[in-house]
């Protein structure tokens, strides 16, 4: 998109994709959210407001708290949630960039089975990488944000 977005720049033509002030970290968290909400999560292309799919539903956020979707159909985008799985897979390639071995090994173990995620942040916690690991994990879930927003045809602005 990126490309498209500067071959349209320099034929001074507008860009192809159309753009939202999204905030990636938003929209990144409730697509990779946890059990129990919902399956989808809607950008609100004027605002750029992210919105899970619970409010759609008025018996669940009540009448005062629900997005109709069909009264202004243009305005939105719905997004699938991705879940948990793309996050494990940071934890392992963040890993698997150590040089320390035994530290590498470490962290390989901890992301086997149940609790990985939080014997995984206790051992960057501890380890002193917190700050690398949260670079790496939020740059890599901006970045799935992004191209779910580019494959619905939309650009952060």
């Amino acid at each position: 998109m990126l490309a498209e977005d500067l071959l349209a720049l320099l034929r001074r033509e507008p860009p192809s994709a159309r753009t939202a002030p999204v905030d990636l970290d938003e929209l990144s968290s409730l697509l990779e959210g946890g059990f129990g909400e919902s399956s989808t999560v809607y950008v609100d292309l004027l605002t750029g407001e992210v919105f899970s799919g619970d409010f759609t539903d008025p018996a669940i956020v009540g009448e005062d708290a629900v997005i109709d979707i069909d009264a202004e159909p243009d305005r939105w985008i719905w997004l699938e949630r991705a879940g948990s799985r793309e996050g494990w897979e940071d934890m392992q390639a963040f890993a698997l960039r150590q040089r320390d071995h035994a530290l590498q090994d470490r962290l390989i173990r901890a992301i086997e089975g149940a609790g990985a995620f939080r014997r995984f942040r206790e051992l960057v916690h501890d380890g002193g990488l917190a700050e690398q690991w949260q670079i790496y994990s939020d740059d890599r879930r901006w970045g799935r944000a992004r191209d779910a927003l580019a494959e619905a045809g939309i650009r952060v602005s």
